[in-house]
């Protein structure tokens, strides 16, 4: 799953949180979030894209066919709150996304900042850089739980720790929210991989822009 030694860093750290529930059973709960690139953050390369963009330079890109699950810094505060609120104890949280391929995060991105004509160029994957991003293994796929509000899409998935030493309350009992933002889990499964390369809900170049555009206002 990891591939390199970024990823290998945090497969570790989620195993090490998760194992201190078994060090303090009946007192402080830990729990995780998983999830990929955070668009537009410090140092991620729509950062680098936006200055380009702003003195008419070319779009430096690895590989146009490679694919990335959208979520936003907005996004990723809400998972973690949300984990805070409803994840259990052992669980790793992980948000439902919509995937896309970085050719129409370029095209979006070209449009939103008015630069239609700037020319993109592929410099290649580097060392350990994955083509499509996954956020889980096949065998957490299949066991899942799953939190959605008002029998909608998923919100979010949690990966439920294998032969856990602390004690794990039945779903039903789990934390939920009240009122307009009232959610379920239930037991659940993904019967195919959370992939960005084959996953089905996609951002098109249009929905790309909508986004980044929505996001540049607030």
């Amino acid at each position: 799953f990891p591939v390199n030694a970024y990823g290998i860093s945090k497969a570790f750290a989620e195993r090490t949180v998760i194992q201190a529930n078994g060090y303090a059973p009946h007192g402080t709960e830990y729990c995780c979030v998983r999830y990929g690139n955070v668009h537009g953050s410090r140092g991620s390369v729509v950062e680098l894209w936006r200055e380009a963009l702003r003195h008419g330079e070319p779009l430096r890109v690895t590989d146009r066919a490679m694919t990335r699950f959208f979520l936003t810094i907005e996004d990723a505060v809400r998972v973690a709150w949300s984990a805070a609120h409803i994840a259990p104890r052992g669980g790793i949280l992980v948000p439902y996304l919509p995937a896309y391929v970085l050719e129409d995060l370029c095209g979006a991105m070209r449009r939103v900042y008015g630069q239609g004509a700037v020319a993109l160029e592929t410099i290649g994957a580097r060392i350990g850089e994955k083509y499509h991003e996954d956020l889980m293994t096949p065998e957490e796929g299949g066991r899942l739980a799953i939190y959605t509000q008002e029998g909608r899409t998923p919100l979010y998935y949690c990966i439920m720790p294998v032969a856990p030493t602390w004690d794990i309350p039945p779903i039903k009992m789990w934390p939920v929210w009240s009122g307009s933002q009232y959610g379920i889990w239930a037991k659940g499964h993904l019967s195919q991989p959370y992939n960005s390369g084959t996953w089905p809900w996609r951002y098109n170049s249009a929905a790309l822009e909508e986004r980044i555009t929505d996001e540049s206002l607030d």
